[in-house]
């Protein structure tokens, strides 16, 4: 499957899951992400609506890039330094 047709799916999941005929409870309406399977993964964006969600409501993110982010902070912090 093709990283179009991942979030394509990730789209039309969040929209039936949104139909307000499926009465569904969303506490703030969360967190929502596909894996792409290339080391990559699409994250819903902060204040998008599920049930109309489009392909610019989410952001395409390398998890090496989190990673080092996240190892960076950890040793910033391990140091004492501070922003």
């Amino acid at each position: 499957m093709g990283e179009d047709a991942v979030l394509d799916d990730l789209i039309l999941l969040s929209h039936e899951l949104g139909e307000e005929a499926i009465q569904f409870p969303f506490l703030g309406e969360g967190n929502l992400s596909v894996d792409c399977g290339d080391d990559t993964f699409w994250v819903k964006t902060s204040g998008s609506n599920i049930a109309t969600i489009h392909h610019s409501s989410f952001s395409r993110v390398m998890y090496e890039v989190v990673r080092d982010s996240l190892v960076e902070e950890n040793m910033r912090q391990s140091s004492g330094e501070t922003f």
